[in-house]
């Protein structure tokens, strides 16, 4: 009987980084085929929670944020990083805040299954240039994923959860001490920082399966990799 790794995933639709971590944790987990069982579920996190919920042009925000000579070599080199994920970014479109791609995320929670949801939203935002703060394109989103957009539209046409998701990212963020994301919580026991490689994973996964077995190993340092931070560091 194979066992179940339960991984949380703290993120935001905005951030390339999640994404691209997301591609990693992937091949990981697609090592333990019959061997490993995962239970992915996704938390919220706010690198702006100031962005205004009405869009606004992406490179604009960029520019401001980063500098007009600087924004065009950190596209570059996150493209490249795509790449090599199998990612087309594409950083075109506009940006909102994430409130409501927060609580569709939590409502398909409540549904039994983030994770099509989650990848609907990343590639809406991130190679479609999609507005992920409309409703129009988040309900959308939903039905791709199998939602029942009509149920999905009403939800987040109301403002029901939005305080809880607020104060979720908030406590997970001060439990964890997390200043920017991706970040992994691994059967609540260990935790990876940034996009890191699979062989991080995978060094984790294998100890918590050694370690349900009576065997000891010395545990692996969970080393931080890159991510998108409220400091504004990472292309977010």
């Amino acid at each position: 009987m194979s066992q179940l790794i339960q991984i949380k995933v703290v993120s935001d639709v905005v951030c390339p980084w999640c994404l691209v971590g997301k591609k990693r944790l992937e091949k990981a987990m697609s090592l333990y085929n019959g061997k490993a069982e995962f239970k992915v579920t996704w938390k919220p996190f706010f690198l702006d929670s100031e962005l205004p919920r009405e869009a606004k042009n992406k490179i604009e925000h960029y520019n401001n944020k980063f500098g007009r000579e600087k924004v065009p070599l950190l596209l570059d080199r996150m493209k490249k990083v795509g790449k090599d994920e199998g990612i087309e970014f594409s950083f075109g479109g506009e940006i909102a805040n994430t409130i409501t791609s927060h609580r569709l995320i939590h409502y398909a929670g409540l549904k039994g299954d983030q994770n099509k949801v989650v990848d609907e939203l990343f590639a809406d935002y991130f190679e479609r240039e999609k507005n992920i703060g409309s409703i129009k394109v988040l309900t959308e989103a939903a039905e791709r994923a199998g939602l029942n957009g009509q149920e999905v539209k009403e939800y987040l046409e109301g403002k029901q959860d939005e305080k809880e998701v607020f104060e979720e990212a908030k406590n997970t963020a001060r439990n964890y001490r997390i200043s920017g994301v991706p970040f992994f919580i691994i059967e609540n026991k260990y935790a990876i920082s940034g996009a890191e490689d699979p062989q991080t994973f995978k060094n984790i996964f294998d100890k918590i399966l050694k370690e349900n077995e009576g065997k000891e190993t010395v545990a692996p340092k969970a080393n931080e990799a890159e991510s998108c931070a409220k400091d504004g560091s990472g292309v977010c």
